[in-house]
């Protein structure tokens, strides 16, 4: 596999994104392999058109594309929409918000071969008063998949033909698009290859984080509807192990919890109960033991301050 001649495209589905697109493009053009940059303009009720044409007169490798009569379909077919246009062999979708630090197409690249269908990353949530903290994925897939730590859109990479080959995202959802394409891609034998570097920033906003209670409502049934069949799917292939049966009841019994909604027969209570308390005492442990290390290493500062 020759991988100097590998070529990406990068898909940008932007809605009122007209305070970051910029960003997120410059990150997007300092990548190697880049064949092009597909910004998919989804409806804007801002400026986000207007500069996305700017910055596709600025950089030839920089097109716009948007619905027919720009119209707003949301995020997977808006991503679908840019995959009618994209020519590279592995498709990167960067989130308008979002941003890709250097090296991060090079690295992803570095480590496929010419079975592999998607790479999961690792990514960085940057919070606006400064936070950062790691987004790191599973390595066992199915558990990944199940709990929500199999990386995240921008931090992922995708081949373009294995995807074209089951249709793209789902237009239909409005959220967990990729974790239900990566999962029929895993049906179909697909395993990732992962990446366990840091080269992705999820800038975690107000915005990104409050959408309303009908997005509330859809994310939650789109969320727990996906682990249910991939509780089926696994239970048909009589891989549903204790294990991923526990991770499952845990993290789907959580969920449901948190968003005020029944537990069905399909959540073993006991290991929920297990997991919930697991959960607890892991804080327990960060917050109790973290602290005193945040404690012992100011005191250690200062000291070093008034001895110098």
């Amino acid at each position: 596999m020759d991988k100097v001649n590998l070529s990406v495209t990068i898909i940008i589905p932007a809605y009122n994104a007209v305070n970051f697109l910029e960003r997120a493009v410059k990150s997007a053009l300092a990548q190697d392999f880049v064949r092009e940059v597909i910004i998919v303009e989804d409806g804007s009720l801002d400026d986000t058109y207007e500069l996305a044409l700017q910055l596709e007169e600025k950089n030839n490798l920089v097109q716009v594309q948007t619905h027919e009569n720009r119209v707003n379909k949301g995020l997977a077919a808006t991503r679908n929409r840019g995959l009618e246009f994209a020519t590279g062999d592995w498709i990167q979708v960067l989130d308008a918000d979002d941003e890709l630090m250097p090296g991060k197409i090079a690295s992803q690249l570095g480590i496929v071969n010419p079975s592999s269908t998607f790479v999961v990353g690792n990514s960085l949530d940057i919070y606006a008063d400064g936070r950062v903290t790691k987004r790191a994925f599973y390595e066992n897939s199915w558990k990944g998949l199940i709990v929500g730590k199999f990386g995240i859109s921008s931090a992922n990479l995708f081949n373009r033909k294995a995807i074209a080959t089951l249709g793209g995202f789902d237009g239909k959802l409005r959220t967990s698009e990729e974790y239900d394409l990566m999962f029929r891609l895993m049906k179909e034998g697909n395993m990732p290859v992962f990446d366990p570097n840091y080269l992705t920033k999820i800038h975690i906003t107000e915005g990104s984080l409050s959408r309303g209670k009908q997005y509330e409502e859809i994310l939650s049934a789109n969320w727990v509807n996906l682990r249910k069949r991939i509780r089926a799917y696994l239970i048909e292939k009589g891989e549903f192990t204790l294990v991923l049966n526990y991770w499952y009841s845990g993290s789907v019994g959580t969920f449901l919890e948190i968003y005020g909604l029944p537990k069905d027969e399909t959540i073993n209570k006991t290991f929920l109960n297990i997991y919930k308390a697991e959960k607890k005492l892991k804080k327990w442990i960060y917050l109790t033991f973290f602290d005193q290390y945040k404690e012992a290493t100011a005191i250690l500062i200062e000291n070093q301050k008034e001895a110098s």
